[in-house]
């Protein structure tokens, strides 16, 4: 038996993303960030250094699926 890879589906950009990808520029950044002060004490492990997969691990699974996904460039032929 042999298993045959899907890709994944596409899902394209809205018109206003690939508008705030064609403005972004070094000088011009079209993304929102945030910051946040909180007890890191939870996150640090016995040697007092952060558990820093734990972190990542909690934040993934968090994150709505949109949130996770990054952008790439099609190949030709799909485009």
């Amino acid at each position: 038996m042999t298993l045959v890879r899907r890709p994944a589906p596409l899902d394209r950009l809205s018109a206003m993303d690939v508008t705030n990808l064609l403005v972004e520029s070094r000088g011009v950044v079209m993304h929102v960030a945030a910051l946040a002060v909180l007890d890191g004490r939870p996150l640090l492990d016995p040697a007092g250094e952060v558990r820093i997969d734990a972190v990542r691990e909690h934040m993934s699974a968090r994150l709505p699926r949109r949130l996770r996904q990054r952008l790439v460039l099609p190949h030709r032929a799909v485009a």
